[in-house]
C-alpha cells in the first residue's frame, strides 16, 4: 500500500522546515502545487527525495479544487492508494505509520477524519475552538486523507473546495491529531480574518464560510491549554 502526501502551497516558508520533517514520516511520496512559490520553500520542495511531482504555476487565480485536483491526478499517475492532503501550516507531532497503514488496508471507508488543534504562540499550548452554538471543543474534526478511487473527482467550480474530493464519503475519524499553526500568532490571525472579510465581500457564496470562521476564531485566555494533555482528549476521539 502506497501512502501520498499532497501539498497546495503559497509562500509559506515559516512553515516549510517542519512541514517536510512531518511529510517524510508520513509519506511514501509527496506531490507539491506550488503557486508563486518563494525560494525557500521552492529550494527546498525540490531537492527532497520524495517529492515525486512539483508543478509550479504563478498567475493564476485562487482554486483549491484545481489544485487539489492536481494532487489527485499526480496520486493515481503514481498508483498510490491513499492520499492525504496536509496544508503547509499543518504538522502530525506523532504519528505510527505501521498502524496508520493497517487502518487504512483494513478499511472499507472512503476517507478518514483527523481532529486538528488550534496552536496559540508556540508549540507546547493549543486553543479550545468556539462552535456556533457556543459550545468549546479541544478540536475541529477535519477530512483530509482519502482512498484514491476511479470516480471521485473535485468540484472545479468550487474555487474554495474542501481538501477531499465534493463526491467522496466522509466517514470515519482517527485518533491522530494534526497540528495547525496557520492561526497561532495574533498576526497570523488578523491576516486571515482581513482575507476572509474581502472573500466575503468579493463572493456572495463566501459568507456563510466567513460567519463560521468568525465563531471558531473566538477565543478566550482561559481556554487555553498545554499540548501534554492532548493525548487525554484524544481518548474520546473513536474509530466508528
Amino acid at each position: 500500500m502506497r501512502l501520498g502526501v499532497g501539498l497546495v502551497i503559497k509562500n509559506g516558508d515559516e512553515f516549510i522546515e517542519k512541514w517536510l520533517e512531518s511529510a517524510d514520516r508520513i509519506a511514501d511520496v509527496i506531490f507539491v502545487v506550488d503557486n508563486d512559490g518563494t525560494t525557500l520553500s521552492t529550494a527546498m520542495l525540490t531537492s527532497h527525495p520524495k517529492v515525486k511531482y512539483y508543478k509550479l504555476q504563478k498567475g493564476l487565480e485562487r482554486n483549491m479544487s484545481r489544485d487539489y485536483q492536481q494532487l489527485l491526478d499526480m496520486a493515481r499517475e503514481e498508483n498510490v492508494d491513499w492520499l492525504w492532503n496536509i496544508d503547509v501550516d499543518e504538522i502530525v507531532p506523532f504519528f505510527d505509520k505501521r498502524e496508520m497503514t493497517q487502518m487504512l488496508v483494513n478499511s472499507r471507508s472512503e476517507s478518514i477524519g483527523f481532529p486538528l488543534f488550534e496552536m496559540r504562540d508556540d508549540d507546547k499550548h493549543y486553543v479550545r475552538v468556539k462552535e456556533a452554538d457556543g459550545a468549546y471543543k479541544d478540536a475541529r474534526g477535519v477530512h483530509k486523507c482519502f482512498k484514491v478511487l476511479s470516480h471521485l473527482e473535485y468540484n472545479l467550480k468550487d474555487r474554495h473546495g474542501r481538501s477531499i474530493p465534493h463526491n467522496c464519503k466522509v466517514d470515519i475519524l482517527a485518533n491522530i491529531p494534526i497540528q495547525h499553526f496557520g492561526h497561532m500568532t495574533k498576526k497570523l490571525r488578523d491576516e486571515k480574518r482581513k482575507f476572509y472579510k474581502n472573500e466575503s465581500n468579493n463572493n456572495q457564496n463566501f459568507s456563510d464560510a466567513s460567519e463560521n470562521f468568525a465563531e471558531w476564531m473566538k477565543e478566550e485566555p482561559k481556554e487555553i491549554v498545554k499540548w501534554k494533555q492532548v493525548k487525554e482528549v484524544l481518548t474520546v476521539w473513536q474509530m466508528h
